[in-house]
């Protein structure tokens, strides 16, 4: 009988994480299984797995840096830090300690 090297074989649990993954990207983007970008995702996904890749956080970022930045969940949120117009020439920032 011939198997698989351990590095190129996924245990059903292992199927299971890349799966809940997955799921949470397609959410994310608001797409379906069905639409033409689930196949590319999950192959990502996959060679991100089988490449040493194990975390979920992990796995789920990696993904997403084949997209464009604006595309990206993260990138929609208000920034930490925002640009303070101050008069001066050099540009200012308030952390958000600093909204108080």
């Amino acid at each position: 009988m011939h198997s698989l090297p351990r590095t190129m074989a996924i245990l059903p649990r292992e199927m299971n994480q890349i799966e809940n993954v997955f799921k949470e990207v397609l959410r994310e983007r608001g797409l379906t299984r069905q639409c033409k970008a689930a196949e590319p995702i999950a192959k990502r996904l996959i060679d991100l797995y089988l490449s040493g890749v194990r975390e979920d956080v992990a796995l789920k970022y990696l993904t997403y840096l084949d997209e464009p930045v604006a595309t990206r969940p993260w990138q929609n949120v208000e920034a930490l830090t925002s640009p303070v117009d101050d008069g001066l020439d050099s540009p200012m920032v308030h952390t958000p300690a600093d909204r108080g």
